[in-house]
């Protein structure tokens, strides 16, 4: 598992994706059609599927917490170049 590298504009990004369409977890640009996901982890992190299922967050009370595996998000391929650290958690699609 490692942390998702965001862009600093990322926000800015995001804002222009329309409809059903998601952000790159980098940069934030819309792909609309990607070639690779990323499973993302608590928002800030990718991982594996292993990693997601053993990965686990408590509560100050104890009790676990859902919401680890927030499931796959899109990365760019161009986003995947600059962070070759990520590529071992690239999927690509069909």
């Amino acid at each position: 598992m490692t942390e998702i590298p965001v862009h600093k504009d990322y926000f800015s990004n995001a804002e222009r994706c329309k409809g059903n369409t998601y952000p790159c977890v980098v940069c934030g640009r819309p792909a609309p059609n990607p070639k690779y996901m990323v499973r993302v982890i608590y928002g800030t992190h990718v991982g594996t599927q292993q990693e997601a299922e053993s990965t686990h967050i408590f509560s100050e009370d104890g009790k676990e917490l859902d919401g680890g595996d927030l499931g796959l998000y899109p990365i760019g391929s161009d986003c995947l170049k600059k962070h070759p650290e990520l590529k071992e958690y690239a999927i690509k699609t069909a």
